[in-house]
């Protein structure tokens, strides 16, 4: 990683061979400009989860916001063969 506020290196190196998702933080280390930048990179689509009132610990944050967006995303997630 090059530094707070940029996309890593290996986000943009690494080939996308399964589905992925972002679940962002409001007050996070992710921005909504980086997010964006993140779902451009992505073949396909990227789901992104924003997650308000939330910091860098989400699942002490707001872990009723976090179960519900897990179960949302797992809902409507693609099935793949492991």
């Amino acid at each position: 990683m090059n530094g707070y506020g940029e996309v890593p290196g290996w986000w943009t190196t690494q080939p996308n061979t399964c589905p992925v998702a972002l679940f962002r933080c409001e007050h996070g280390l992710v921005s909504p400009g980086m997010a964006a930048e993140m779902t451009g990179l992505v073949p396909g689509t990227l789901p992104v989860v924003d997650l308000p009132d939330t910091g860098h610990h989400p699942m002490l944050d707001q872990p009723l916001a976090l179960v519900t967006g897990l179960r949302t995303l797992l809902a409507v997630w693609p099935d793949t063969p492991i």
